[in-house]
C-alpha cells in the first residue's frame, strides 16, 4: 500500500489560507468565531497544561509567593527585607512586590489602553507587524511566529523604551492615550527596577548600605541606568479548549529583572519544586522574577525559573511585562567578586545577540511536535492498547493537519453526498454463459472506478465468519501476547503493528494491523500466531480460497484486455505473492480529527477486501471522497499499482482511505496479490504501440519498500513515482 504525500502525515502543515489567518493572531481568529482550537495551537499531549508528565497536580493549592514590601525596603527595616529578598531570589526566583509607589492611575491607564489596543481592527494593529526583533515597536502572535511549529494562544505588542526620545515616534498612535500611558508607565517601572537592583546588589554584597564610597555604588548602577527596557503587552483571548494549548510555553526571561503587571484574571504558573503552581493575582502589586542575566551575574546564586501561562474559556487576560537588562550590546558575565575557589565560575559570557540566535533557531522549543519517550512508547503499542487504557480525546500524535482531516473542504469531501454504489460483478455469472457480458462490465469497472463489488464469489460463509471472528479475537488478546509479533522487518512472515509505518510516520493512523505472509504457505505457517487457537486454520482456509478467487479474476482480466493466451502470465500469478492484512480500527473519541488509513493506493495486482458490517472505506471518485456501503457476503475488489502498470494505464489504481467512528470498532481483511516479490513488473508489450506508448518504468517490491521507508516528504503516491515523463 503506497502512501500519498508520505501518508500526508509526515508534515505538520496547514494550507496557505489557514496559515495566513494564524499569522494574523489569536484575537483575529476569535473575532471571526471559533468553537474549537485549530490544530496549529494544539500541543503534544505531554506539553498540555494538565499533562501528568508536566508534574501538574490540579488539586495543588495556588502558590503564595514571598511578598516584598517596597516601602519597608526603603525604610528602617531595610536589612530584614534585604534578607527576605535574597531568600526569595534563591528559593523561588519570583516574589510579589507591594507598596511599590507607582501611582494607581498610571497602572489603570496602562491596562486600559493595552486592552483597547487589542480591540482595534486588525488592519490598524497589523501596521506594527514585523519580523525584525530590533524594531522599536512590534505587534505579533505566538512567540516567534515565523518559526514556531505550534503556536501559543497569545498576541503581543512590544515597545522598546530606550532611549525613549528615539523610539517614541514609532510607537502606536492609536489608541490616542497609549503613548502617554506607556511613557509614564515605562519611567516609573524603570525607577522601581533601579531601586530593586540596588537592593539586589546589596543582598549579594556588591554594594554596602549606606555606601562607604558613592563612586563604587554609582559605577555598579551605571550599566543598569543606561540599560535596555522592553515593555511587552500580552493579550490572551478566551480559548474554547484551554486544556489543549498554552498562552506561553515554559520559558525563562532573558534579562535581569522582569516586573509583571497582571489584571484580575489568573494564568501565570511557575515551576516550583518540580510542579506547576498558579500565581494568584494580588491587587495593586507586581510579580517580579529573576531573569537569565541575573542568574549569570550572580553565578547561579539567584535562580531564573521556568514559568508559563494558562488560558481559560471564560475571560480574556491582559498582562504587561517590563523586562530590564544591560544595554543590548553589553556582555553579561558572572561578577568576578562572586567567583572563588569555593564558587568557581559556572556560566559563559553572553549577550543579546546570542539570545536572538537561540530563540530564532528553536522557536521557543515549539518547532518540534515531539512527545516524551514514555508517551511515544505507548503509541508504538497501538491504538487498541491506548483505548484499553481509557481515552476521552484523540492524542496529538494522531491529529491530522486541518486540510487532511476527513471533512476538510480541501479534501473535496461533501458530507451530503450519497454513498457510492460500486459496479457489481457476479462471480457465478462470470463463470457461466453470460461471461462475455460480465467481462465487459469488469473492464468498465476497472477503467472508470478501479473498484467493484464481487458477489456470489463461492467462498464458504463459515470460512468468512471464522476469519472475521478469529481476527477480532486476536486484537482482544492482551498486548503482551500481540507484541510477540511486533517487528520493523517488512519481510517477516508475520507482523503486528500500528499506523502505516510506525517507525517513520509523523502523525499516526488510527489503526492496528496483523500481516500474514501466505507464500509459500508451508514455510510461513509455523510463524503465524498460535493464539487464538482457531486463527491459523481460519487463515489457511481463507488464504487458499481467496487465492483461487484471485486467479479466476485475473483470468477474466487478461481476457478483458485481449491477452487470452497468456499461460506464462498466469503461471506468474499462480506462483505470486499473497499477503493477508487484518486491520483493526477501534472506536475513536474524535473521529473528525484523524483517519484509520490515509489516502493511498495498493501496490499489487488485485486486493480482495472483506469488511464487517461497519462502514469506513472511502474511494476518491470524480474528485470527491465517497463512502462504500458494506454489502453482505461480498468482497470489495480493487485494482493495484502493479495492474495499472501491467495494463499500461488502462485499468486504474485508485486512491482510497478509511474513516473511523465513535460508535463501533471495525475489522477489515485485505488479501493483496501480485507477482513473486523478486519479480519485475512492467507494461505488457502487447499493450504498447504507437498510439499507446509505454507510460511506466519497470518496478519491483524492493522499489516499493525503498519508497515507503523513505522519511522524505512525498507529494505523490508510489505509482506516480513510476510514471515516465
Amino acid at each position: 500500500m503506497s502512501p500519498t504525500m508520505g501518508l500526508a502525515l509526515e508534515t505538520n502543515r496547514e494550507d496557505e489560507l489557514l496559515e495566513s489567518q494564524y499569522q494574523k493572531g489569536v484575537r483575529h481568529l476569535c473575532d471571526n468565531g471559533l468553537a474549537r482550537v485549530p490544530s496549529k495551537y494544539i500541543l503534544p499531549l505531554s506539553d498540555r497544561p494538565n499533562s501528568q508528565s508536566g508534574d501538574q497536580n490540579p488539586s495543588n493549592p495556588n502558590l503564595k509567593l514571598p511578598v516584598i514590601d517596597f516601602a519597608e525596603l526603603q525604610g528602617c527595616n531595610r536589612s530584614q527585607v534585604i534578607k527576605c529578598l535574597a531568600k526569595a531570589c534563591e528559593e523561588y526566583g519570583f516574589f510579589q512586590l507591594t507598596n511599590h509607589g507607582i501611582e494607581s492611575n498610571v497602572i489603570l491607564e496602562m491596562i486600559d489602553v493595552s486592552r483597547r489596543f487589542f480591540e482595534l481592527p486588525f488592519e490598524e494593529r497589523s501596521k506594527y507587524m514585523s519580523a525584525d526583533m530590533f524594531t522599536p515597536v512590534r505587534y505579533g502572535t505566538s512567540f516567534n511566529q515565523n518559526k514556531d511549529g505550534v503556536f501559543c494562544w497569545r498576541d503581543f505588542l512590544k515597545l522598546s523604551c530606550h532611549p525613549l526620545s528615539d523610539v517614541l515616534p514609532f510607537w502606536p498612535s492609536s489608541p490616542v492615550a497609549l503613548r502617554q500611558a506607556a511613557i509614564d508607565y515605562s519611567k516609573q517601572t524603570k525607577f522601581l527596577y533601579l531601586r530593586l537592583m540596588e537592593a539586589i546588589l546589596e543582598s549579594i554584597g556588591l554594594v554596602e548600605k549606606p555606601a562607604k564610597n558613592k563612586k563604587d555604588e554609582s559605577d555598579a548602577l551605571k550599566g543598569f541606568e543606561d540599560g535596555s527596557q522592553l515593555i511587552v503587552v500580552n493579550c490572551y483571548p478566551k480559548c474554547p479548549e484551554p486544556d489543549l494549548t498554552l498562552g506561553m510555553p515554559p520559558h525563562s526571561d532573558y534579562g535581569f529583572l522582569t516586573l509583571l503587571l497582571q489584571d484580575e484574571v489568573k494564568g501565570l504558573q511557575i515551576q516550583h519544586q518540580g510542579r506547576w503552581v498558579t500565581v494568584e493575582p494580588m491587587p495593586n502589586s507586581f510579580v517580579v522574577n529573576v531573569g537569565d542575566h541575573l542568574e549569570i551575574f550572580t553565578n547561579g546564586r539567584y535562580k531564573s525559573v521556568l514559568h508559563r501561562v494558562l488560558v481559560n474559556s471564560l475571560k480574556s487576560r491582559i498582562s504587561i511585562a517590563s523586562l530590564h537588562s544591560l544595554p543590548f550590546n553589553s556582555t553579561v558575565r558572572p561578577s568576578p567578586k562572586l567567583i572563588d575557589e569555593a564558587s568557581p565560575r559556572r556560566y559563559k559570557d553572553t549577550d543579546f545577540a546570542s539570545f536572538l540566535e537561540y530563540v530564532s533557531s528553536l522557536g521557543l522549543a515549539l518547532e518540534t511536535s515531539r512527545e516524551d519517550e514514555l508517551l511515544e512508547s505507548q503509541y508504538q503499542k497501538g491504538v487498541r492498547h491506548l483505548c484499553d487504557n481509557g481515552l476521552a480525546r484523540v492524542p496529538s500524535k494522531y491529529i491530522l493537519p486541518v486540510s487532511d482531516r476527513p471533512n476538510s473542504q480541501s479534501g473535496d469531501q461533501n458530507p451530503s453526498s450519497p454513498n457510492l454504489k460500486l459496479p457489481v460483478i457476479d462471480f457465478a455469472e462470470l463463470q457461466g454463459c453470460n461471461r462475455s457480458q460480465v467481462i465487459k462490465c469488469l473492464a468498465k469497472a476497472c477503467e472508470e472506478y478501479g473498484f467493484f463489488q464481487l458477489t456470489n464469489h463461492g467462498i464458504e460463509s463459515n470460512v468468512i465468519l471464522e476469519m472475521i471472528d478469529a481476527s477480532r479475537r486476536f486484537f482482544e488478546l492482551p498486548f503482551e501476547e500481540r507484541s510477540k509479533y511486533m517487528s520493523a522487518d517488512m519481510f517477516k512472515p508475520v507482523r503486528c503493528g500500528t499506523s502505516f509505518n510506525q517507525n517513520k510516520d509523523g502523525v499516526f493512523c488510527w489503526r492496528d494491523f496483523l500481516k500474514l505472509s501466505c507464500d509459500p504457505l508451508s514455510d510461513v505457517l509455523p510463524f503465524w500466531p498460535s493464539s487464538p487457537v482457531a486463527l491459523r486454520q481460519a487463515a489457511i482456509d481463507y488464504s487458499k480460497q481467496t487465492k483461487f478467487l484471485y486467479l479466476r479474476l485475473m483470468e477474466a482480466i487478461l481476457e478483458s484486455i485481449g491477452l487470452v493466451d497468456e499461460s506464462d502470465a498466469l503461471k506468474g500469478f499462480e506462483d505470486g505473492s499473497q499477503l493477508i492484512v487484518v486491520n483493526c480500527y477501534p472506536k475513536c473519541p474524535e473521529p473528525d480529527l484523524t483517519l484509520g488509513m490515509p489516502p493511498h493506493s495498493d501496490y499489487g495486482l488485485l486486493t480482495l477486501l472483506l469488511q464487517d458490517e461497519v462502514k469506513g472505506l472511502q474511494i476518491h471518485h470524480q474528485g470527491s471522497w465517497v463512502t462504500v456501503e458494506p454489502m453482505p457476503n461480498s468482497f470489495v475488489v480493487n485494482v493495484g499499482d502493479h495492474l495499472e502498470i501491467f495494463t499500461n494505464g488502462r485499468y486504474k489504481s485508485v486512491l482510497h482511505r478509511v474513516l473511523v467512528n465513535s460508535s463501533k470498532s471495525r475489522i477489515s481483511i485485505a488479501s493483496l496479490h501480485s507477482l513473486p516479490f523478486n519479480s519485475t513488473v512492467r507494461p505488457s508489450p502487447k499493450l504498447i504501440d504507437e498510439a499507446n506508448p509505454r507510460r511506466y518504468k519497470d518496478t519491483d517490491f524492493a522499489s516499493f519498500l525503498e519508497y515507503i521507508s523513505s522519511c522524505e516528504p512525498k507529494s505523490k503516491n508510489f505509482l506516480e513515482s513510476r510514471k515516465l515523463a
